[in-house]
């Protein structure tokens, strides 16, 4: 509670500094904050941060591969809200579905078996806002339930919070 107050005794400051172009880290720094706090309370005076985005490395261009990645994401998958932006994981042991999904970008995690399983667990997961927006654009549509729901404010979210369009 106190790093915050820290920080607003000096708002001004603060402010000119990162509109000069000083880090988050830099300014923590001056300020003896970390850049998190620097990061947070610029987001509570309304400086929307300019952080670049990654580059787009999501791509799904086929129906059917639309169609089963929906489909994996409806039956094996998550939808997660997380600050300012989302992520989807789909968790799967057939290693071939895993690789499937893989050609398409997002990052491949394997875990050792539990409770004296044969078979080891694969997780598929797209972390980068362009990604994220981009899978969740293209795959909304054959969503339902709470999936399509979870899509839809994950979308909102992405587009308020970086700008990003369809």
């Amino acid at each position: 509670p106190i790093r915050p107050s820290k920080l607003a005794r000096v708002k001004s400051e603060v402010v000119r500094r990162y509109l000069q172009g000083e880090s988050t880290t830099q300014i923590g720094g001056a300020f003896d904050v970390d850049r998190e706090t620097v990061a947070l309370m610029l987001g509570k005076w309304g400086i929307r941060r300019d952080a670049p985005l990654d580059k787009r490395t999501f791509f799904l261009t086929s129906d059917a591969d639309r169609g089963m990645l929906a489909g994996l994401l409806l039956g094996e998958g998550s939808i997660v809200l997380r600050g300012r932006g989302a992520a989807i994981r789909i968790v799967n042991t057939d290693p071939k579905i895993i690789e499937w999904m893989a050609q398409f970008g997002g990052r491949v995690y394997w875990s050792a078996p539990r409770n004296g399983g044969k078979r080891a667990c694969g997780s598929w997961d797209l972390s980068g806002a362009v990604d994220v927006f981009h899978c969740l654009s293209s795959l909304s549509p054959l969503l339902v339930g709470r999936k399509r729901i979870l899509a839809t404010v994950a979308l909102q979210t992405l587009q308020e919070n970086y700008g990003l369009q369809a």
